[in-house]
């Protein structure tokens, strides 16, 4: 691939050119999204997901895995007020009012953008990520119960899944 590098003049300077044009591709993709989303998120949640569970690094999984929800879960929102019309709450309202994981998987269960079952499952493992974070002693119970931790793990890929592939009517 022969790519001109003076396009890139700061990814020339530490990534080869091949690196350097696919960055830039990805960048491109991104600017054109409705809405815009954390490049982590673009490129396959599910795979990385899949991939620390497989490392069995628990708790990054079940903390990054949070993180995309909430992404999602804002982005999603954003779309079902473009679709409802009727909401008296604009797309660029929801972006801005900062929400919680705890408040969007409600609001996203009042929208139907998510079920009971995904709703119950995320809420244990924002439970489980909350007592992580403030209490990093508790870390070590993950490989306490390596199947209980395994069991959270693949529901936040299959709740993100969900939660991904859902669509609104164009309107």
């Amino acid at each position: 691939m022969n790519v001109d590098m003076s396009k890139y003049p700061l990814q020339s300077q530490i990534l080869d050119p091949e690196t350097a044009k696919i960055i830039e591709e990805a960048t491109e993709k991104i600017k054109k999204l409705p809405y815009k989303l954390d490049a982590t998120l673009y490129f396959k949640p599910i795979e990385e997901l899949k991939k620390l569970y497989d490392e069995q690094r628990w708790f990054e999984g079940l903390v990054i895995s949070c993180a995309y929800f909430e992404r999602i879960a804002v982005s999603k929102l954003r779309e079902y007020a473009e679709y409802n019309k009727k909401l008296p709450i604009s797309s660029k309202k929801i972006k801005k009012m900062n929400l919680t994981l705890d408040k969007l998987l409600v609001l996203s269960l009042i929208s139907e953008i998510i079920d009971n079952k995904t709703y119950n499952d995320m809420d244990k493992i924002r439970i489980l990520r909350n007592d992580l974070v403030h209490n990093p002693d508790k870390i070590k119970e993950l490989d306490t119960d390596p199947e209980r931790t395994k069991k959270l793990f693949q529901n936040s890929i299959r709740c993100i899944d969900k939660i991904r592939k859902k669509k609104f009517p164009k309107t």
